[in-house]
Formats: structure tokens, C-alpha cells, sequence
């Protein structure tokens, strides 16, 4: 790496300089914001990580930078996401992933309900179980995982999606066997 000034940094170098500055912002108790309990509650949800909180009104928080939201087994990830607790909605952007107890969706962002658990997730792709075993035979069978891709994501229910401009397959091969693409299909 050449700095502005002409001379060669190596990375190790490069390295060494950026965990100084961490210890030293550490030191100066700058650091990420962890949510305490009351933050917590003013989400929505059990826990919070994340670099920025900003309040915009009394029901509506922002939170900024490598955010981490957890509600029992649902989970979010990102670099922003916005509450608003009187409707339990949150809108989540940059880098969205969203686990749950068998299936997880990555996004450009998502519009979500945390109470329903319903919301759409746009140009996305995830995977989620579809039985706790895989059913093999000589002819075929079951496949335990069903992986998925679209312009948007419905999540319509427990464990149904409506997918538009996308496809569905239970291939695990970089060029699927087989998949079903559509305009739209709801599983």
C-alpha cells in the first residue's frame, strides 16, 4: 500500500495502526453502543449492537453500523434499521440477513413486522427447511432444504413466501438439476 505521502506501508503495518486506534478509542470509552435493557424494549426487541442510535420521535429509533437485533429466535443483520414500536414495524438496509428456527433471507433491505412476523424482503435470496430429514430413495426424494431468489420476498406466513421475479429449487449444485422460476410463485 502507498500512502499519500510516497512511502510503502505494508499491511501488517496497516493492521497494527488500526488496532492502536481502536485501544485508543476503547480507552476513551468510544465504542459501539450495546443495548442496555430500556433500548432494548424501545425496539421492539431482547437485544441491540450497533455503532449510532439516534431517537427520531418518541415511537421511531434508528440504529446505524453493524447493527445485531435479536426477538426470541428471529435475528436481524445490518447496517441500518429503523423502529417503530407503536406498529412493530422496522425497516432494515444494507447488507439485510434474517434468521429464524429453520430458514434465513439476505436482502438488499426489508420492510418487517417483528409481532406478525409477515414483511417483504427485496432482491433477496435465502434458504429454509422444508423437513427435518431428508427422504432418499434410488428414484429421488426429498430434499431437506429449499433454497430461493427474487426481486422480492413475501414472507405471508409461518412458513410461506411469495416470490416475484425469482425461482425455487432444492438443488444444493452450483447449476441446479432443477429449479421452477415464475413471475411469481407462492410456496
Amino acid at each position: 500500500s502507498i500512502l499519500a505521502t510516497g512511502m510503502r506501508v505494508s499491511p501488517s503495518t496497516i493492521l497494527i495502526r488500526i488496532a492502536a486506534t481502536l485501544i485508543c478509542l476503547a480507552a476513551c470509552g468510544i465504542s459501539p453502543v450495546f443495548a442496555q435493557q430500556g433500548l432494548a424494549s424501545d425496539t421492539g426487541f431482547d437485544s441491540c449492537k450497533q455503532w449510532t442510535i439516534d431517537r427520531i420521535e418518541k415511537n421511531h429509533i434508528k440504529l446505524k453500523g453493524a447493527v445485531e437485533c435479536k426477538r426470541g429466535d428471529m435475528q436481524f443483520f445490518a447496517e441500518e434499521l429503523e423502529s417503530w414500536t407503536d406498529t412493530h414495524r422496522v425497516v432494515v438496509s444494507g447488507n439485510v440477513t434474517f434468521r429464524e428456527q429453520g430458514a434465513q433471507i439476505s436482502a438488499d433491505r426489508a420492510d418487517f413486522n417483528t409481532e406478525t412476523r409477515l414483511g417483504t424482503f427485496y432482491n433477496g435470496s435465502g434458504f429454509a427447511s422444508v423437513a427435518a430429514q431428508a427422504k432418499r430413495s434410488p428414484m429421488g426424494g426429498q430434499e431437506p432444504d429449499v433454497y430461493f431468489y427474487g426481486d422480492t420476498i413475501e414472507k405471508i406466513g409461518f412458513d410461506r413466501y411469495r416470490i416475484t421475479r425469482g425461482g425455487f429449487t432444492t438443488c444444493i449444485q452450483p447449476t441446479p438439476r432443477w429449479q421452477i422460476t415464475s413471475g411469481a410463485v407462492t410456496d
